[in-house]
């Protein structure tokens, strides 16, 4: 009756992992039938049916839970032989980028997918040294977004996700305060 299990946090996707980020303060017990719910896609039914030696084999496959995912940010990723990539160049970022990526950050849990989809979009053109990727279009990212949700690991957002949301919002402040001097 066990399904597919994740490995690692590089095989659950952002959609699995915001809903862990919804569990909250759960006790103990609620909270790992949340998450193993999250991962596995079992209903708390057909977990409540699973043997001991089932149930163990689980938590011992879902105990990379514990600790959190990769820092390491991924400059590309692939989805239905579509290359994603990560802004090439921060200096560039437009205020379009800036604006969504601020309101956005501000609900990190729900808003996850939405950053991924600002931060990496289509490569359009690349050569040996560099690449560019699709002009920023926040009809395109909310799109972008939904299909991120259930197809990238959090591995590849968990990173970035994290570094620019200080990045955005000291970049905005900055911007605000430099036109306030002006």
């Amino acid at each position: 009756m066990i399904a597919h299990l994740p490995k690692s946090w590089s095989d659950v996707t952002i959609g699995q992992y915001r809903q862990i980020l919804k569990i909250g303060t759960l006790g103990d017990r609620e909270k790992t039938i949340a998450v193993i719910r999250a991962l596995t896609g079992y209903s708390k039914k057909s977990l409540m049916q699973l043997s001991a030696f089932e149930f163990k084999e689980i938590m011992q496959a879902l105990a990379f839970t514990n600790t959190q995912p990769s820092g390491e940010v991924k400059d590309r990723f692939q989805i239905d032989g579509m290359t994603f990539a990560l802004i090439p160049d921060l200096n560039h970022l437009t205020v379009g980028e800036i604006m969504d990526l601020e309101e956005w950050v501000a609900n990190w849990n729900e808003s996850l997918h939405k950053i991924v989809a600002v931060l990496y979009r289509p490569i359009v053109k690349e050569d040996a040294l560099s690449y560019d990727i699709e002009p920023y279009d926040s009809h395109r990212a909310l799109k972008a977004a939904e299909l991120f949700d259930s197809r990238v690991s959090i591995e590849v957002a968990y990173a970035v996700s994290l570094f620019f949301s200080i990045i955005g919002s000291v970049s905005w402040i900055s911007m605000r305060n430099s036109l306030m001097l002006q």
